[in-house]
Parts: structure tokens; sequence; C-alpha cells
């Protein structure tokens, strides 16, 4: 698959190993992402790219469609509106875009998406040792 391919599809690209795993939570979709070597990613909020392990974590409002699969090699990370994502690192992590920067060595961030137009409170519940238990509340005006 060419480089044009991923960008198009928004994904998580590696040389070294890429895992992820899907899941359908109480009220919420996680999405589980490990890599280990050199990994590119390029969904239009968390673009850059890392050099050594890192573990991301995206946080979805729940879904009619139950989800529970594993992906290996190449991951296509959901487009859909992103509510959290959370990630730890080591090694060289770059984030170009809205969250520009670097961290060398250990790191661990949370982000939460939101979006300007709207007036929106937004309530997450996440547990990283229980992900099946997330829970995603949006109550808009």
């Amino acid at each position: 698959m060419s480089l044009l391919n991923m960008a198009m599809l928004g994904c998580s690209a590696t040389t070294g190993t890429v895992v992820a795993r899907s899941r359908t939570a109480q009220r919420a979709v996680v999405q589980d992402v490990y890599s280990f070597g050199f990994e590119i990613r390029n969904r239009k909020d968390d673009e850059g790219f890392t050099i050594g392990y890192r573990h991301s974590v995206y946080i979805y409002p729940a879904s009619s469609s139950k989800v529970d699969a594993w992906s290996f090699g190449f991951v296509r990370i959901d487009d859909q509106a992103l509510v959290k994502r959370l990630f730890q690192h080591s090694g060289l992590d770059v984030q170009v875009g809205k969250t520009s920067g670097f961290s060398l060595g250990y790191g661990e961030q949370a982000y939460s998406a939101y979006d300007l137009t709207k007036s929106q409170v937004t309530s997450v519940k996440y547990k990283a040792s229980d992900p099946l238990a997330t829970e995603v509340d949006l109550q808009s005006d």
C-alpha cells in the first residue's frame, strides 16, 4: 500500500510492529494501538511520528454496531468524532498539526477533542485496567 493511500485512509503505518484492538465498551468504542519501531500517524487530530514504543488509546462515542477486532501490521484508525486520546511513549515522539511538539524519553499525555462551534458538555470515564467499562456522555444544547 502506498503512502498516498495511507494518507487518504487515516492510519498508523510502521516499519516496526503495530497491533490494535477495537472494542465496544458499555457506552463508548475504545481503540488501543500499540507500536514498536518507527510509526507514522496521519489522523487529522493525531499527526506525527514515533521512534520507539507508543501505546495510544482512542475513545469514541458509542456506536450502534458491536466491535471486537484485532488488527496487525497496518492499522486503520477510525476517522469518526474522537472524544479523548491518551498515549504513552518511550523514545522520540513528534506531534504536528494542532498539538505540535516533541518529547524524548518517556511521556504520557491525554487530549480532549471538542468542537468550538457547538455548546456541549462531555463526560468520559476511562480506566486503563478495565476499558470495557468506558463511558462517554455527550450533552448538547
